[in-house]
């Protein structure tokens, strides 16, 4: 029994800071929204692609951090010694999730920085444009 409540401790703290990271990408991708929506409207318009971002990652990230919140709740509240079945279904699904959230870090960090790169950019072309 200690080495399931030892699992369940691991599994916990995995999960945690999968919630954590996901935590992370939505604000800063809701920061990056609001510098957005702060803009000139001339860089807004040069961007509006690169906005997308915000339709395509945010919903899923949101429905990700919803899901791994529930996977949380599930093992606080399981007993293992009755549910061991789920117990290693849940781990195992857990650690599919874990490689799945890598590829969206990786992939979100990488559009977040582009983004910010082309405001900077688009900053440049509005203060050119406007002050000429």
């Amino acid at each position: 029994m200690l080495q399931a409540e030892k699992e369940r401790t691991e599994l916990l703290y995995t999960i945690s800071d999968e919630k954590e990271q996901i935590e992370s990408l939505i604000s800063d991708l809701e920061g990056l929204q609001v510098i957005y929506k702060n803009e000139h409207q001339v860089v807004q318009t040069l961007l509006i692609n690169y906005a997308k971002i915000f339709e395509s990652h945010l919903p899923k990230l949101y429905e990700l951090l919803k899901k791994v919140s529930s996977d949380y709740d599930a093992v606080i509240s399981m007993d293992i010694s009755l549910e061991p079945e789920h117990f290693l279904k849940l781990r195992a699904y857990q650690k599919d999730t874990g490689r799945d959230l890598k590829h969206i870090r990786k992939h979100t960090d990488g559009c977040i920085l582009e983004f910010s790169q082309r405001i900077i950019q688009a900053r440049e072309y509005q203060s050119h444009a406007t002050s000429g």
